[in-house]
């Protein structure tokens, strides 16, 4: 079996990889798999999940995208031999499941691969960390379809490939990471008890610390699960995430997106003009209102894409 920590496996985003073990709580996150031959298998953990299981999307060689459910063991079968690039993403989970306290209720937990390890390609593609709330993770992206139960259909309903953030990326040609949790804020935890933002970033979960390098762009999406709380409470809580942000990467380059349902204007302006004093560093400040509508507030996949097409002209001005 190949264990987590060989060469043909290579993870992206906020996993705890060890050699029995690689997971992750936060969708979008992903990783790449290079085998020999025509079959793989690859082996997960499921005893803690809750059903329905998360989602996950394959692709292997730049071919059609899968949707499929985790389950113990997932096969890959090619027409072809020789070295194959398989591509697999965390799409989706139930909001609620735990995702950050023991034991993980709502993961991936990758535990091994059968096959012949293959060899990957050196890509180096500049990185951009999207740091947000339901909207960023992909949540409702898709019309509900649960019949009455609230969280049934979520595994297909949300989908972090169709959101602005991924949009953006691939556009851009930029490795996207992501800390994405539902109804979490700058002020308030969410669902899946994760901690509000200051407190969770430095994590992958509870007690694990993110160790990936220092992303080329950190684009931060924070507002919509604290509009109800006072701007001032917003600034300052806003202000303490870019304090845990600057102490672990101070090199980044740091874009601030005003939340989509309009709010907290005037005090993203206050956010930019504190941070800069501070720190003696540009924070770049992308103002979105009237760009969707208010409702839904979690925009569908039309409503992502009008976002995408705005944030990639405005990523672009900025030279990304």
């Amino acid at each position: 079996m190949i264990r987590c920590t060989n060469q043909s496996l290579r993870f992206v985003g906020r996993w705890q990889v060890t050699d029995d073990k690689a997971v992750t709580t936060a969708p979008g996150s992903h990783f790449y798999l290079a085998f020999e031959g025509t079959m793989v298998i690859l082996h997960f953990e499921t005893l803690w999940l809750i059903p329905p299981y998360p989602h996950l999307w394959i692709s292997v060689d730049d071919g059609a995208w899968i949707e499929v459910p985790i389950e113990k063991h997932l096969r890959i079968q090619t027409k072809t031999t020789g070295n194959h690039i398989a591509k697999i993403v965390f799409k989706s989970a139930i909001e609620k499941a735990h995702r950050w306290y023991q034991p993980l209720c709502g993961c991936v937990e990758l535990i091994g691969v059968d096959a012949l390890p293959g060899v990957l390609p050196e890509i180096r593609r500049k990185t951009i960390e999207f740091v947000g709330d339901s909207i960023t993770e992909g949540v409702l992206i898709d019309e509900e379809t649960s019949n009455g139960t609230k969280y049934h259909g979520r595994p297909y309903e949300d989908d972090v490939m169709a959101g602005y953030a991924w949009l953006s990326a691939e556009a851009l040609n930029l490795e996207p990471l992501y800390m994405g949790y539902g109804a979490v804020g700058v002020t308030r935890s969410g669902q899946g008890s994760v901690p509000r933002a200051a407190l969770s970033y430095p994590y992958c979960f509870d007690g694990v610390k993110v160790e990936y390098d220092s992303p080329d762009y950190i684009l931060i999406n924070h507002g919509a699960n604290d509009m109800f709380d006072t701007g001032e409470h917003f600034v300052e809580c806003y202000l303490e995430l870019l304090d845990v942000i600057m102490r672990l990467h101070p090199q980044s380059m740091l874009i601030l997106l005003q939340p989509f349902c309009g709010v907290f204007t005037e005090e993203m302006k206050i956010i930019k003009k504190r941070f800069e004093i501070k720190y003696g560093k540009t924070a770049y400040l992308i103002l979105t209102e009237g760009w969707v509508p208010f409702e839904p507030l979690h925009p569908h996949r039309d409503g992502h894409q009008i976002i995408a097409k705005h944030l990639i002209e405005e990523l672009k001005k900025l030279g990304l």
